[in-house]
């Protein structure tokens, strides 16, 4: 299994550690391509059980659990899982959080389908207060896990088929994307007032977008900026800091909160003044 690695999150969480899903077989295209998307809007970790996207929002209070909303959260602090027994369906993530004080401990499947401190000792398992870690389940069962350091600990999810009536709704997609000025000035540019671009873009849903500021001819990312749109029109000033002059494309990508899944990528190209 992959380490983890740090993202940029709200306040309200400090790093992440790893997003695993129960249930699915891999599938190496499809995994590839969420993969590909995943370099482009978190950085997370690989499990063997397949990679998926995740975007998450500041963390609100556990909210009873149904599809289309955010994901259920279980607090694992005062030396027990709140809630004990949570049901979800198919597809639905649940997030195991730590808010302290005690972090000394892990969310581990009886069965070994998920771990969040997978390989360490229970003497070394140690959480930052806020951490949290993601498990997204794709097959209906009885999903039973425990605390490897305090085995007293432990909890259920019930994990149920969709009801054939639920709708389930596409990622954000972008209908379109402009940049005004397409010409602009950084903080390193000679006269300039008002540095930086105004993104207009139009959004099918709500989501978290992440833009992403890369110099023409190059895949390096020079800048990201994270924030969240709500659907129909919409507008986002971007800085470029102090960035060399030439040519750059914004590439932006939105990401349904909900259910981890991200739209088409949507892009546009501005010149950077001296």
């Amino acid at each position: 299994m992959h380490p983890p690695r740090s993202i940029q999150v709200p306040a309200t969480v400090t790093r992440t550690n790893l997003f695993h899903e129960i249930g699915r077989e891999p599938d190496r295209r499809k995994d590839r391509n969420a993969a590909d998307s995943l370099r482009a809007v978190w950085r997370a970790a690989g499990t063997t059980a397949g990679l998926t996207v995740l975007a998450v929002g500041a963390l609100a209070a556990p909210a009873d659990p149904h599809p289309g909303h955010g994901p259920p959260q279980i607090a694992v602090a005062d030396h027990k899982f709140t809630p004990a027994t949570l049901q979800v369906y198919e597809r639905d993530s649940v997030l195991f959080v730590w808010p302290g004080p005690d972090t000394d401990h892990s969310a581990t499947a009886d069965d070994g389908s998920f771990d969040s401190d997978s390989g360490k000792s229970p003497g070394l398992v140690l959480h930052k207060i806020n951490d949290y870690y993601a498990v997204e389940f794709s097959k209906a069962g009885t999903y039973s896990f425990h605390c490897k350091v305090h085995p007293d600990m432990t909890g259920t999810i019930t994990v149920k088929t969709v009801p054939n009536d639920v709708p389930l709704a596409g990622p954000p997609t972008f209908s379109r994307l402009t940049a005004k000025p397409a010409r602009l000035c950084t903080t390193r540019s000679r006269h300039c007032a008002h540095p930086g671009t105004t993104l207009r873009f139009t959004l099918s849903e709500p989501g978290d977008v992440r833009a992403l500021i890369t110099r023409r001819g190059s895949h390096r990312v020079a800048r990201e900026i994270d924030f969240s749109a709500p659907p129909g029109p919409g507008r986002r000033r971007i800085s470029f800091g102090s960035l060399a002059p030439g040519r750059y494309r914004i590439t932006l990508v939105a990401i349904d909160a909900a259910t981890g899944t991200s739209g088409p990528r949507r892009h546009v190209d501005v010149r950077v003044r001296r």
